[in-house]
C-alpha cells in the first residue's frame, strides 16, 4: 500500500470516537480559532505564514501578515490558488522578525514551527516580539491525524534543542513521506527539487506531550517568562492550539496550568458539534 492507502486503513482502525473527533476536527478548527481569537487577540500584532487559512480576527485588532516568500511563489510550490491567500506585507523568515523588541500586542503562528529547522528559534524570536502581557497563538498539526506525519514519531527535545541539519530532514521527508528510499529511482532527482527550490517541509513533527516538552524547554531552560492561558487538543484532532502569555518576572518551573483548561475546552467545542 501507498502512504495515501495506509492512512486510509489506518484510520479505519481507529475506534468509532477517535474516528469522529479525526473527521470533524478537520472541518471545524476554524470555529475553534475563531473562538479563542475573539477571546484572546487584541491591539496590534503579526500573523506569520497565513497562507490561504488566516485566522478570523476581531474589530478590535489590527494584523499585519508576514511570510517568507510572496504568496504566488508559495501557491505555486504547493499548487494553490494565490486569489485566496493573504498578501504579506513583510517578506523574512519566520524566525528573524524585523520587530523591535515588547513591540506587538499578539503573534499568531498556526502551522509554522513544524516547518522551521530549529523550532526553538522561531518560539524565542516571536516571544522576543511581544510586549509584556503579549499574547502568542500557537497552532501546530497534530502528527496523529496528518496523512504526511503520522507515521513519524515527535523528537526528543534533546533533538529539537540541537538540531540536525536541514538536508538530513529532507531527507528523510522524501524517504518516509514522498517514499522514494536513498537509492531508489526519483529520490535524487526530489531531493535535489526540494533543496533548490528551499522546500519546507514538516521538518518536524509533534503530538501534545511534545509541544508541551518544547513549551518548558523555552521557559526553564531559556529563561523566557510565559503561561500557558489555553490549550485545545484532542488525541486525533486535526489541530492542537496552544495560547499563551509573554509573563513579567522570573519564569516559574511548575507544571503548565493550562493543561487541565485544555480539556474543559475541548469538550465543551466538541458536545458542540454533535
Amino acid at each position: 500500500m501507498n502512504r495515501v492507502q495506509r492512512y486510509a486503513e489506518y484510520s479505519r482502525r481507529l475506534g468509532p470516537l477517535a474516528r469522529f473527533v479525526l473527521r470533524n476536527s478537520h472541518t471545524h478548527f476554524r470555529e475553534i480559532r475563531s473562538h479563542l481569537s475573539e477571546k484572546y487577540v487584541r491591539g496590534n500584532g503579526i500573523e506569520v505564514g497565513a497562507g490561504d487559512y488566516p485566522m478570523p480576527l476581531s474589530p478590535q485588532s489590527t494584523v499585519t501578515y508576514v511570510d517568507r516568500v510572496p504568496r504566488e511563489i508559495y501557491a505555486k510550490q504547493y499548487h494553490l490558488d494565490p486569489s485566496y491567500m493573504v498578501v504579506p506585507s513583510v517578506l523574512c523568515e519566520a524566525d528573524k522578525l524585523p520587530f523591535p523588541d515588547d513591540s506587538l500586542d499578539f503573534v499568531i503562528a498556526n502551522h509554522v514551527i513544524e516547518h522551521l529547522e530549529n523550532p526553538l528559534s522561531g518560539l524565542s524570536d516571536w516571544l522576543r516580539v511581544l510586549k509584556p502581557n503579549g499574547i502568542l497563538v500557537l497552532g501546530v498539526p497534530n502528527r496523529r491525524a496528518n496523512e504526511y506525519d503520522f507515521e513519524r514519531r515527535p523528537e526528543s527535545i534533546e533533538h529539537l534543542a540541537h538540531c540536525s541539519s536541514k538536508l538530513e530532514h529532507l531527507r528523510e521527508f522524501v524517504e518516509i513521506v514522498d517514499e522514494l528510499p536513498q537509492g531508489s529511482h526519483g529520490f535524487e532527482e526530489r531531493f535535489r527539487t526540494y533543496r533548490e527550490e528551499d522546500r519546507r517541509i514538516h521538518f518536524h513533527v509533534f503530538d501534545a506531550q511534545s509541544v508541551l516538552e518544547l513549551l518548558t524547554h523555552v521557559r526553564t531552560t531559556l529563561g523566557i517568562p510565559v503561561t500557558l492561558l489555553r490549550a485545545f487538543h484532542f488525541k486525533y484532532g486535526f489541530e492542537m492550539i496552544f495560547v499563551l502569555r509573554k509573563s513579567h518576572g522570573s519564569v516559574k518551573t511548575r507544571a503548565w496550568d493550562g493543561v487541565r483548561n485544555a480539556t474543559l475546552l475541548a469538550h465543551s467545542s466538541f458536545l458542540g458539534w454533535m
